[in-house]
């Protein structure tokens, strides 16, 4: 290999690794702060539907006839559910410090460790 080659080689790498590093920038601007209004009601959204799932959930084992109004919160709670393990990788936390942490690939690593496979 020559100077010339290897020169340019490294500065490809350098070029893919500022793309990577804009990309990450670009993706933490997307990171919900802990105290934000928006994050506090998607949670209080989240608490209703931890309700709403503890009250139906077992009264649907008595197969009783199921409503519009009935269905329709069904699947309500069901799309909720859903959207909430995507916004989880987005939303920001405070760490034992106390300082809030709005960096994505923190965020989304410590979703994934904690509550993904719950979730």
């Amino acid at each position: 290999m020559s100077v010339k080659s290897v020169q340019s080689m490294k500065s490809v790498m350098t070029l893919l690794q500022s793309e990577d590093d804009d990309l990450e920038v670009s993706l933490d601007s997307l990171v919900i702060p802990p105290s934000s209004r928006l994050l506090h009601a998607w949670d209080l959204v989240g608490l209703l539907a931890v309700f709403h799932d503890f009250l139906v959930l077992p009264l649907m084992l008595l197969n009783l006839e199921d409503s519009s109004g009935t269905l329709a919160m069904l699947w309500i709670v069901r799309v909720y559910w859903l959207l909430d393990l995507g916004v989880c990788f987005f939303k920001g936390y405070v760490n034992n410090e106390g300082i809030a942490v709005v960096r994505i690939t923190s965020v989304a690593r410590r979703y994934i460790i904690s509550w993904f496979l719950l979730d």
